[in-house]
């Protein structure tokens, strides 16, 4: 919205010089923007001073004498002289000043036409200045020139820029200086110019989710709304039914330069009585649109009639242009709602009321109960679940610990007691942490990892293969079942790469897709039969899976086995683990 301040009317046929000089003053004050407020006090009075010195020069001479128009910092002071109507009785209010964006705008009141003049530009610096004049927005009565007619009084010198009819017209007048643009100065001049409302359309809104907050109602979304186009209220009214669910009716109109001045009314006749009431003359930017848009809230036309909505321009009473004739009219009907009638007694309602209340009272108890006994079986099974997954798991650490313990036996009979003694070292810190975590079920990335990684150390002084693991980037932080790979790691040492020593290779990787975890073991034995019975560790990890499975209902635990000449790779996906 453009910033609107009004400044004090003023008095023409005052004809006490020193009141008149110090309004001119309050005037220039108002003008000045806030930078002039910081400059000290001596400067601010010899700025002042300067000012009201020039205003009081262009006035003073009584045989050519004017008045000033606009003056604000950094901008040229333009003055004007007034011809009225009736020259012989001249309105003692004829116009206030105010802001139109960047513009100055003079509303006029009797004022046929206007002479306007610029001090301080003379022959020597005219070619500096250019200035052009247009009448209501549409037409240019003088295209951009220099000032080339130059006059004088017996207190200033002065650019005399023309003589122009404003009587029901806008007169816009700019100039600028070619060697800096920011010096430039436009004033608009209202001369009682009252351009009839051009309505787009009008819409109807049907969601009743912001009725009692309008600061909301233009966020109702398109599909709720009806759009009128003007061919069709111009020649029928809108009919509609009423609903509980209309919101409101906004009549969005073409931007003007002072669309204040348009007031909203509504007339309405119901059972035959014709009321009418002002409803605003805000127009706010619509939520889809920047066009002006005023809003009429339902509880202004709940009930079945004819209505009609009213758009006219109105000015203050000084200028007494109210014309009805410039307005603008839409109408509508609100019909009845579709409500059918239904003839039932009273005690059959209260034995229907009663009847429902049984009902749904009995079929919530009952819901209830079974929801209860429901929750009650699903933690009972997860609890079994859970036991029967602690027992997996206390029957895997025993496996693991015998396989070492073995490990440890092979190498003392190799009468290898260096290697053994750091193979038991080694030994003494897993099995320190397999003991530790043996009551979580869960363990982070990082640490499944570091416990892998102390493992194939240790088996590596038996059997000098060489290993990879890589976890990819993956949060180390994670956290998935402990020792889950483990015993297809303990596998792939014992019967895929013990027998080929320095050639044999384990690679195990842990990746993540989106929610999903994989785990993977590879190695290049000589692989498996699919048909051969397996082990008890690999047992054990398939029904520890299939526990998980239980107790996780939102994922889903999937083992793979793939096995040939060329080796083993064994890969268990984690779906939806991390959702």
């Amino acid at each position: 919205m453009y910033e609107k301040r009004t400044q004090r009317i003023f008095d023409v046929n005052s004809k006490d010089m020193k009141k008149y000089l110090i309004l001119i003053s309050y005037i220039t004050i108002g003008f000045v923007n806030t930078s002039k407020a910081q400059l000290s006090n001596t400067e601010a009075k010899k700025f002042f001073e300067t000012q009201i010195k020039e205003a009081h020069d262009m006035f003073a001479d009584k045989n050519d004498s004017w008045d000033v128009v606009s003056r604000r910092d950094n901008e040229f002071d333009i003055f004007s002289k007034e011809h009225f109507v009736d020259s012989l009785h001249k309105p003692k209010n004829i116009g206030w000043g105010s802001f139109f964006g960047d513009a100055g705008l003079l509303k006029l009141n009797t004022v046929k036409s206007i002479e306007l003049a610029v001090p301080n530009i003379n022959p020597q610096n005219a070619a500096n200045y250019l200035y052009h004049v247009v009448v209501n927005d549409s037409v240019e009565l003088v295209h951009w020139m220099k000032p080339n007619i130059f006059r004088s009084n017996k207190y200033a010198s002065y650019a005399y820029l023309g003589k122009y009819d404003c009587l029901g017209k806008i007169i816009k007048f700019e100039i600028y200086d070619i060697n800096n643009y920011r010096h430039k100065t436009t004033i608009l001049i209202n001369g009682g110019y009252m351009r009839a409302p051009d309505i787009n359309f009008v819409s109807l809104s049907y969601n009743n989710k912001y009725l009692f907050l309008p600061e909301k109602q233009e966020y109702i979304p398109r599909s709720k709304q009806v759009y009128f186009e003007d061919h069709s209220w111009r020649n029928n009214p809108i009919r509609f039914r009423w609903s509980d669910s209309i919101n409101h009716i906004a009549v969005i109109m073409k931007n003007t330069l002072e669309n204040d001045i348009y007031h909203l009314y509504l007339k309405k006749t119901i059972n035959g009585k014709t009321d009418t009431v002002f409803i605003t003359n805000t127009w706010n930017a619509d939520y889809y649109s920047p066009d002006p848009t005023a809003r009429i809230n339902s509880s202004y036309f709940n009930k079945p009639g004819d209505y009609e909505l009213i758009i006219r321009p109105e000015e203050p009473e000084i200028f007494k242009h109210k014309n009805d004739r410039i307005g603008e009219r839409v109408s509508f009907t609100v019909l009845p709602a579709l409500d059918t009638e239904h003839n039932i007694s009273l005690k059959t309602f209260l034995l229907i009321i009663v009847i429902l209340l049984t009902t749904g009272g009995f079929m919530f108890v009952t819901y209830r109960s079974g929801q209860k006994r429901q929750l009650a079986k699903e933690a009972q099974n997860k609890q079994i679940a859970t036991l029967q997954l602690q027992s997996v798991r206390a029957q895997l650490n025993p496996h693991f610990i015998f396989n070492a313990l073995a490990g440890i036996q092979n190498l003392m009979n190799k009468n290898a007691v260096e290697d053994a003694n750091r193979y038991l070292t080694r030994f003494a810190r897993l099995t320190r942490n397999v003991l530790d975590d043996g009551q979580k079920e869960l363990t982070t990335i990082e640490h499944e990892a570091a416990l892998l990684n102390d493992y194939l150390q240790m088996e590596q002084l038996r059997f000098s293969f060489k290993f990879n693991l890589n976890t990819n980037d993956v949060d180390p932080q994670i956290e998935i079942p402990a020792m889950l790979l483990q015993p297809f790691v303990e596998n792939a040492v014992k019967h895929g790469v013990s027998a080929l020593k320095e050639q044999g290779m384990i690679t195990i990787d842990i990746t993540k897709n989106e929610n999903n975890i994989t785990l993977s073991v590879n190695d290049n034995g000589k692989g498996f039969s699919e048909n051969k019975t397996a082990g008890m560790g690999i047992k054990l990890c398939e029904e520890r899976i299939r526990l998980l499975n239980s107790i996780y209902k939102n994922t889903s635990i999937l083992l793979h086995k793939k096995s040939d000449s060329n080796g083993t790779q064994i890969t268990i996906e984690l779906n939806n683990w991390l959702q």
